[in-house]
């Protein structure tokens, strides 16, 4: 795919990227995502474009990377268009079998990608946290903004953060929500990488609290996560990164856009609720229904196949799509050169056929030389012995002059006679 190679461009406008973001309708028929960013940033556009190489080859649905690079002064990064649908545009029109479903995949997928580890991160987490706790209370006593029950929220961070010691390292998306899951042909697809990071990965959860007005997608999420119920410690990891990502995200809203804290105070006020003021680990939508699971399990066991199926189909599919568009592809350069041949072959045909032509009326031509210089040697011939004949008839005629006793042989005579003979 080249930049160049297109006939239609759109400009995307969502979200608070910097990018410039569109839709490039290819000369070959087909829609790929552009970004285009400022060139300093080229060296982690590639780790983003690398990882997003890895996702694929751990089976990680994601917008499949097509090129990277410079053009104009700007880096580029092309990826396959999703032809769908943003999830949290799409999850209220859902039955809570379905949000079931669409959850368990958003978990089954988060774990894939924390399968990526880190190298020599393990003991630097703990210490980035605490950095990470101390700046948010800075920046909030500075701002000088008042949230409800800030303090209870802190203390339960303070206390919590013992647990932040000794965790795993992996790579983090960082933004894992339902606005950035999109649903294409059925199948639940993974973008915008753009903030990814490494570090626990439980605290990809943070964003959960987005899902939670839909309990049936944010408990199967995390039931898919981790294939049963969660341990007890995560719980209390979960509510420490979830509140420290909100409150996080409303001191930048704040400092950058605070006509839009509104958007994000919501959620700060529900945790407070589905935690009773930081006082329960258990978020109060999560469902614990073991009945509700065992009624329903059936059900939602065979949605997840038919997920899976339908996602193994569409590979299979687009697949056999992308080898015929190859072997098309092949063909078409094949005739291309068999049509470069044929031309080449009429040419030396046309040449051949005038060199022949030529050399017939070179041969005719040849045949009527030979034929006169045939004719001429047979007149040639005919003087010869004409002559020959008249100079043996000379000789016959010298030699009867000579022995002729009637014939007196004057001094001027002898001189022609002789002449003759030397001839």
């Amino acid at each position: 795919m080249n930049i160049n190679s297109y006939k239609k461009i759109e400009p995307i406008i969502s979200g608070f990227s910097e990018d410039e973001k569109y839709c490039l309708h290819a000369n070959d028929g087909f829609k790929y995502f552009l970004r285009k960013f400022d060139i300093n940033k080229m060296k982690r556009k590639k780790d983003e474009f690398d990882i997003l190489k890895k996702m694929e080859l751990i089976d990680v649905p994601v917008a499949k990377p097509i090129d990277i690079g410079i053009y104009e002064n700007k880096g580029y990064m092309i990826q396959a268009w999703i032809d769908g649908f943003k999830l949290s545009d799409y999850i209220y029109k859902l039955t809570e079998s379905e949000q079931y479903m669409f959850g368990w995949s958003a978990g089954d997928i988060l774990r894939k990608i924390h399968q990526v580890a880190a190298i020599d991160m393990e003991n630097t987490w703990s210490n980035k946290c605490n950095i990470r706790i101390k700046n948010i209370v800075e920046r909030y006593i500075k701002l000088d903004y008042y949230l409800y029950n800030i303090d209870k929220v802190f203390n339960f961070i303070e206390s919590n953060k013992k647990l932040l010691v000794n965790r795993p390292i992996n790579l983090l998306h960082r933004d894992y929500s339902m606005e950035n899951m999109m649903i294409e042909k059925g199948i639940l697809k993974i973008i915008d990488f753009e903030g990814f990071d490494y570090g626990d990965p439980w605290e990809d959860f943070f964003r959960i609290h987005q899902s939670s007005f839909n309990p049936s997608f944010a408990t199967a999420f995390i039931r898919g996560y981790f294939k049963n119920e969660p341990p007890s410690e995560f719980w209390y990891l979960q509510a420490l990164y979830m509140s420290i990502g909100v409150i996080e995200t409303i001191l930048w809203l704040y400092e950058n856009y605070p006509d839009k804290v509104h958007l994000r105070l919501n959620y700060y006020h529900n945790i407070l609720e589905w935690h009773n003021n930081m006082q329960k680990s258990i978020p109060s939508w999560y469902n614990t229904d073991d009945n509700m699971t065992l009624r329903s399990s059936i059900e939602y066991h065979q949605l997840i196949k038919s997920l899976y199926r339908l996602e193994n189909k569409y590979k299979i599919e687009n697949s056999i799509k992308n080898e015929l568009q190859i072997n098309l592809g092949r063909a078409e350069e094949e005739i291309k050169i068999l049509s470069l041949a044929n031309y080449d072959m009429a040419k030396k045909l046309e040449n051949s056929e005038k060199i022949n032509k030529d050399l017939l009326i070179n041969e005719e031509t040849m045949m009527n030389n030979y034929n006169q210089l045939a004719m001429k040697l047979t007149n040639t011939e005919q003087i010869y012995n004409d002559i020959k004949t008249d100079l043996e008839n000379s000789n016959k005629w010298i030699i009867q002059l000579e022995t002729s006793t009637t014939w007196k042989i004057t001094k001027p005579f002898r001189m022609i006679i002789d002449a003759l003979k030397s001839k």
